[in-house]
């Protein structure tokens, strides 16, 4: 049976043939080179077919060179970081169109292997560039290792269009991108390197992704990138993008913009989120293709805007009290550097709440700000200080992770 996935790399080497298509630290790598070295790397994939391949977390070129070639040879690309599939890849059938099949991040559960087929890419690259004109853009960049979703979906879409891609891996990179760029990255990112942050002042347009940030963050942010375009997306690894908006000159506290062109969102009795759009995933292995998808967060749309009451999975229930972390830090976010809620199991209450510092400005001014904007039961039982926050290999917060990291006694009490 014919192999029906419609991506041809061949074809992106006959229309950018010369361009430059990477940018790793020194080293240049035209479309033309790129196309060469994907051809060669794929002769040694030539007794197979249709069949599952896994791609690790290496070398960058390495990395790219192995995804393009498993499908030129008509095979499927498993995108992993650590995690290894506890099911045997070998034994399933996959629909004729599959893209390629990744690891989700695993925050909120077990890491899941879902199936992407190329329209659903396609189709979002060229909306994305056509709604911010990305045409005046030479170049892309991420911090995201090729393994995330979010560092994955910027390497294609770069290529796409026919733009230099440039994984970035240390903020002394910034300083050295004259040209015209776009960077995509999670918000936990910017916040980690603040204090780096004017080594990004040629900036063009932020992309941020993969979690939202507070207003007062975006001010921050702001007053360090003043002449920055900045663009807050809302989406998943299997819904691509649900929803965006300009936030340099702002936002609503848990607004996540409007909703993506072609994008239809739904609601249950419980608030849950349920997406249809050309963009959504394949489905997991083994699972039949979705019509829709009903993600992990809990919302509503007001005014032709969504907005996020938090996320099922990090519900805190305390004395039989369902809280959500988001409650408890949007009124301390601007009294330090970052914050996080989050569960602590125990036999009395069932979950205590903690709160987790980065660099208050004053402790007692937290604690006297939250006894007087919240109720007793939505109060931490335990305060907690980091220098920064952990986050998992995809560059987010693991709330979970959190947990446990308190039990092994890394955080200082408050």
């Amino acid at each position: 049976m014919e192999h029906k996935n419609q991506f041809n790399f061949s074809h992106l080497v006959s229309l950018y043939a010369d361009k430059t298509a990477l940018i790793i630290g020194p080293d240049r790598y035209t479309y033309q080179q790129l196309g060469t070295m994907i051809k060669k790397s794929a002769q040694k994939y030539k007794n197979s077919f249709k069949k599952i391949l896994i791609v690790k977390n290496e070398n960058i070129i390495n990395f790219i060179t192995e995804f393009f070639a498993i499908i030129e040879s008509g095979n499927y690309p498993l995108v992993i970081d650590s995690f290894t599939p506890k099911t045997n890849i070998d034994n399933h059938s996959l629909p004729d169109n599959t893209f390629f099949l990744a690891a989700t991040s695993g925050t909120t559960g077990q890491p899941k292997i879902y199936l992407r087929d190329w329209l659903s890419w396609k189709s979002g690259f060229e909306t994305i560039n056509d709604l911010f004109q990305l045409k005046k853009i030479e170049s892309l960049a991420t911090t995201s290792p090729m393994t995330t979703s979010l560092g994955l979906h910027s390497l294609v879409c770069s290529l796409y269009l026919g733009k230099s891609f440039l994984p970035i891996t240390s903020p002394s990179q910034f300083g050295k991108i004259k040209k015209s760029w776009a960077l995509f990255t999670v918000p936990t990112y910017l916040l980690n390197i603040f204090n780096e942050l004017s080594a990004l002042s040629s900036l063009n347009t932020l992309f941020l992704s993969g979690g939202t940030l507070s207003p007062e963050s975006i001010d921050k942010i702001k007053n360090q990138l003043p002449l920055t375009k900045m663009i807050e997306f809302y989406g998943s690894s299997e819904t691509s993008f649900i929803s965006w908006q300009f936030v340099e000159n702002g936002k609503k506290t848990a607004a996540v913009g409007k909703l993506f062109p072609h994008t239809q969102v739904e609601f249950d009795d419980n608030h849950s989120i349920i997406v249809k759009s050309p963009y959504l995933f394949s489905g997991y292995l083994n699972q039949a293709s979705p019509q829709s998808w009903t993600t992990d967060d809990l919302g509503t749309i007001k005014n032709d805007t969504l907005y996020l009451f938090g996320r099922r999975a990090d519900i805190i229930e305390h004395r039989a009290n369902k809280i959500f972390p988001e409650e408890i830090e949007q009124f301390v976010k601007d009294l330090c550097q970052e914050c996080a809620a989050f569960e602590i199991s125990d036999q009395k209450y069932g979950q205590k709440i903690a709160l987790l510092i980065v660099k208050p400005l004053e402790k007692e001014l937290v604690k006297e700000r939250l006894n007087q904007e919240l109720p007793k039961y939505k109060r931490p039982q335990i305060y907690l200080e980091a220098e920064t926050l952990s986050l998992t290999s995809n560059q987010k917060l693991s709330r979970k992770e959190l947990e446990q990291n308190y039990f092994k006694g890394i955080y200082h009490d408050f």
